[in-house]
């Protein structure tokens, strides 16, 4: 009789088994608790819902709206008139799980509603899925192995990205689709030496389409991934003189090229028959946070071949522009060459780190507070859960100062781009990359994570400006996360003490440096329009900075009209989710205070005046009569 030997497991194998089962955990329990979880509508899941004709169930019946207080549990599958349809993983996802529940809807005899929690479900057993693939491909690699059940268990299913679960939203797939690429990568590495297994592919290929396919914000990081994947398998696959897996690789990589670019050209035609979705973007980025960020205005406008008058619209977001009455001032923005924009960053590096320095300030709080989370609620928030459950890495954006902020940021990027410096030696040297067993598989794991996260931070930032930016931020949010993990095991199993000191540096010089930039940003919101700037009685703004601010100057000419007290703003921080890292204020004040050299067809100017009397604009309004297109 044969007897079969069963390995026993060790307690680093144990561990991790404990860190996956937590982790599902976590999962299923944010996905099918009742009163549902997940984020009510801010309107962009509109997009996918067009695609499946699936709305839903509100007081007033199914509507394409906005619904702010709480996810809605039930929808309806129902024609109504709706935004266009945004083709993508999903809402073809979504129409499958919508079809694999027709059976239970049917006996139900309510074939018309659906549960949101059935579509959470399948995600959560596809995300598991591919999970289990990483998992069994890593337990060659014990320390791997539990780095991974690590990051599944406190990144991945952190509700920061399980809420996104029960909601037609795209960015779970972005997270997904990022998540199976890198550990696609980072399997093929450690495995370098063998045949590449096929589930290998399979992961590595379903990440790519998953990311190229998830938002437009991400299309272009599927090229990363496809260029990265080529220069680590055909190498080898050449080295080796194995013409099928050669042919395999290039097959994958044509497919996967091919895939990302009708990803790019269908993001192309949906912006050309959505224009307002470019008008809207180009204002917020451009007039909302790259011409506010310039210290010389003028300039900047010509080189991006923008008309004098454009310069104006500074510090006006899509938004405020048309409540300004200003809709339509500055056509030309619509058309900007993208050699233009580059030669500008060129011409003016520092204006690159003012605009990221502020994003900063207003990306504090990772979790949309602008959305309720529990079903039936009102902006409600979902609680920590039994044991801890439920809680989220988000809670530390609330104990961060602006410091800790930006070192959460800028720490992984210069990690990564350092691992990248490491490799690179290791590879011009070449040197067996096997020799430094896991420090490689982190090193290249960390420049991935880099990589996405400037990727996010760019596409952001020139995507749409400072527009619900910690949203547009979560797929670098979780990256970040991910990397400070790997990053704290790094230096505990191996104590790379001048790599360390080096990053720390980095990162604390590029602190420091962020520090000494303007970036408090404000603006005059009382009166709403520029045309009543000369009959307006009174006057009030907002101010947020990453200190304290103790008053604004109002002038006239570099002539002082008033300094006036600011008070904190709650409502301010509730329209934009910021956290610790930022103040926001609000200021107020009579036409009646103003000396009598006030002249109201006269740019006012806003000042914030910091607590140890330091200055610096944050706004400048003229009257209506010095723009064009303002009625």
């Amino acid at each position: 009789m044969r007897v079969t030997s069963v390995p026993m497991r060790t307690p680093l194998s144990l561990l991790t088994l404990l860190l996956i089962g937590i982790a599902a955990i976590r999962i299923f329990y944010m996905v099918l608790h009742d009163p549902m979880f997940g984020y009510g509508n801010q309107f962009d899941m509109g997009r996918t819902a067009a695609c499946l004709d699936l709305w839903p169930e509100l007081p007033g019946g199914p509507s394409d709206i906005g619904y702010f207080e709480a996810p809605v549990e039930s929808h309806r599958i129902v024609k109504i008139a709706s935004q266009e349809c945004y083709p993508g993983v999903e809402a073809a996802f979504d129409k499958l799980a919508i079809s694999l529940d027709g059976l239970r809807r049917y006996l139900a005899t309510d074939s018309n509603h659906v549960d949101m929690r059935v579509i959470g479900l399948l995600k959560s057993i596809l995300l598991c899925i591919a999970a289990w693939l990483v998992h069994g491909a890593l337990k060659t690699r014990p320390w791997a192995a539990l780095m991974h059940a690590a990051i599944l268990m406190i990144v991945v299913a952190d509700p920061l990205n399980t809420l996104y679960l029960n909601t037609l939203y795209g960015e779970f797939f972005a997270v997904l689709g990022a998540y199976m690429a890198i550990a696609g990568i980072a399997v093929l590495l450690i495995s370098h030496e063998q045949p590449i297994q096929m589930r290998i592919l399979l992961l590595f290929s379903s990440g790519v389409l998953c990311l190229a396919f998830s938002r437009m914000q991400h299309v272009l990081l599927p090229v990363f991934f496809i260029m990265l994947f080529g220069a680590l398998t055909l190498g080898s696959a050449y080295a080796r003189k194995l013409p099928r897996e050669r042919l395999a690789i290039w097959f994958v990589v044509a497919v996967l090229a091919i895939a990302t670019g009708i990803s790019i050209a269908g993001n192309l035609r949906f912006g050309a028959r959505n224009p307002v979705f470019h008008e809207v973007n180009r204002s917020n980025m451009l007039f909302g946070a790259l011409l506010p960020a310039s210290e010389d205005l003028e300039t900047t406008v010509s080189a991006l071949g923008l008309p004098p008058e454009c310069a104006l619209l500074s510090n006006s977001s899509y938004f405020r522009i048309a409540a300004r009455g200003l809709k339509g001032a500055c056509p030309e923005a619509l058309s900007i060459a993208p050699l233009s924009m580059i030669s500008v960053f060129a011409t003016q590096p520092k204006l690159w780190a003012v605009v990221f320095g502020r994003g900063l300030v207003l990306s504090s709080g990772w979790r949309m507070r602008y959305v309720g989370e529990i079903a039936y609620g009102k902006f409600a928030r979902v609680p920590a859960g039994p044991l801890g459950v439920a809680s989220s890495a988000s809670s530390l954006s609330g104990k961060l100062n602006f410091n800790g902020h930006a070192i959460f940021w800028l720490l992984p990027v210069w990690a990564g781009l350092i691992a990248a410096g490491v490799l690179a030696r290791n590879q011009l040297s070449k040197r067996d990359m096997s020799a430094d067993g896991g420090a490689a598989l982190a090193c290249t794991v960390l420049f991935c994570l880099a990589v996405v996260v400037m990727s996010v931070w760019v596409s952001a930032l020139f995507g749409d400006g400072y527009s619900e930016l910690a949203r547009h931020l979560h797929l670098g949010i979780i990256a970040s996360l991910a990397s400070w993990l790997i990053l704290i095991v790094l230096v505990v199993r191996y104590r790379p003490v001048i790599p360390t000191i080096f990053v720390l540096l980095l990162a604390l010089g590029s602190v420091m440096a962020l520090r000494g930039l303007p970036l408090a940003m404000g603006g005059l919101s009382e009166p709403e329009e520029d045309r009543m700037l000369a009959t307006a009685s009174t006057f009030g703004g907002w101010i947020v900075a990453p200190d304290h601010v103790a008053a604004v100057d109002m002038e006239q000419q570099h002539k002082l009209l008033r300094r006036v007290t600011v008070s904190q703003s709650v409502g301010l921080g509730r329209l934009h989710p910021l956290d610790g890292s930022s103040k926001t204020f609000e200021f107020h004040a009579d036409r009646s205070i103003f000396p009598a050299t006030f002249d109201p067809l006269l740019p006012v100017e806003l000042y914030a005046v910091g607590v140890g009397g330091g200055r610096q604009r944050v706004d400048i309004r003229y009257p209506c009569a010095r723009i064009a297109g303002c009625k």
